[in-house]
């Protein structure tokens, strides 16, 4: 009796969607360079049969990664050509700051539920440092006198203006990029102003140590006349004290800061916050941090100790160490030289020891065989002194 050969297209698409679910949704490698590109094509599979594409085509969309300038205009245009496409991408990954198809791309993408973004100076910086070419001809006039590209970074701030809302919010920055510096103040204070429409917005993950001192005026987004002018204008408000007001935040994921600022005390005064997690170091979109052990001798937690709220949401959700978790340390004793452990001692320490250790053992025999008559005058004093000069004398001769 023959077995009948079930086909994979003759399965209901409920297993099939969790079949394809594993192969769209594999952890990807954590930092990978610009120079390696993947090697896997995850979009073979669509082009199998029909019934296949209509269940992958929304699970390779759910999860995408613009690492580029090109990439994102042609993901832009790609979706301006399929709105349906648009409405499976839920979480985006942007890997630096840029201008082409963004607009496109945040506008069109209205289930998005969560950005992760990467803070740097601008894509066409990094291709033209100080406003120079590489074949040594000068670039456009839109470079100010510090390198940057004024109308890039004002439009990636006002392509940020399009995204309707979002559920989690992730901040990093490259290892060259600083906080003082102005484009990464530009669009954190661009992020701020955008966070009081993303009222469902849960969870900010901030993968550094962030402060909202800044030392440079951050460039106005409304001043590059080539942007449309968007009909509602939030307030300017920093990042710290938009998150602070922000109505459903429930957990904000940081590195701790080494010296004392209140960007994290000004988001801790939201009533909705839950936890604030405190991590070793940045994360990558492959590998979350781990959390941090807080020493109470920190001297940022010292000072933070101060404001009960942000101490009892620190406690929450990292680890603190208390005071009396860590064992008194053993003294040592003042008199003699510390040994190692592992190392035997000496043959002359052991011969030493072995000979004194005879001498009172011999005393104490005669002490309790030859007592000091009550009689005599020699007090248990001078009876002591004389046995320990025995005792010296004995260890010369053996010595």
């Amino acid at each position: 009796m023959s077995v009948p050969v079930v086909a994979l297209v003759t399965l209901p698409e409920e297993l099939l969607d969790r079949i394809l679910s594993e192969l769209f949704f594999s952890t990807p490698s954590p930092d990978r360079p610009a120079w390696h590109t993947p090697t896997a094509n995850f979009s073979a599979p669509l082009l199998t049969c029909k019934l296949i594409h209509r269940v992958s085509a929304p699970l390779l969309y759910r999860n995408v990664t613009l690492r580029s300038p090109t990439q994102s205009a042609l993901f832009g245009a790609t979706l301006l050509a399929n709105p349906e496409l648009a409405q499976c991408v839920w979480n985006l990954t942007l890997g630096g700051v840029w201008e082409d198809g963004m607009i496109d791309v945040l506008s069109s993408c209205s289930a998005l539920r969560s950005l992760d973004m990467m803070l740097d100076e601008g894509w066409k910086v990094k291709e033209w440092v100080s406003g120079q070419r590489p074949d040594g001809s000068r670039a456009s006039g839109s470079f100010l006198s510090r390198g940057i590209n004024a109308v890039e970074v004002l439009a990636f701030c006002d392509a940020l203006g399009h995204v309707k809302d979002l559920r989690r919010l992730t901040i990093r920055k490259s290892n060259n990029t600083y906080l003082t510096q102005l484009v990464p103040a530009t669009i954190l204070q661009c992020i701020g102003t955008h966070v009081q429409r993303w009222t469902s917005l849960e969870h900010v993950e901030i993968a550094f140590r962030y402060s909202s001192a800044q030392s440079l005026e951050p460039l106005n987004v409304r001043s590059a006349p080539e942007l449309g002018e968007m009909s509602d204008v939030e307030p300017v408000i920093s990042l710290s004290a938009a998150l602070g007001k922000s109505p459903r935040l429930r957990s904000v994921t940081t590195m701790m800061p080494a010296v004392w600022n209140d960007a994290l005390l000004e988001i801790s005064v939201n009533q909705s916050l839950q936890k604030i997690h405190l991590v070793t170091a940045p994360s990558s979109p492959g590998s979350p941090a781990p959390l941090q052990l807080i020493l109470p001798s920190a001297l940022w937690f010292k000072e933070a100790s101060n404001h009960p709220r942000l101490v009892e949401l620190i406690n929450a959700g990292s680890q603190v160490l208390a005071l009396g978790a860590v064992p008194p340390a053993t003294p040592i004793s003042a008199r003699g030289r510390a040994m190692t452990v592992n190392s035997p001692p000496s043959t002359s320490a052991t011969k030493h020891a072995d000979i004194e250790q005879d001498e009172i053992l011999e005393a104490e025999r005669e002490r309790e065989i030859s007592p000091c008559p009550a009689s005599s005058s020699l007090t248990v004093g001078n009876w002591r002194e004389g046995s320990r000069g025995k005792i010296g004398m004995r260890r010369s001769s053996a010595v």
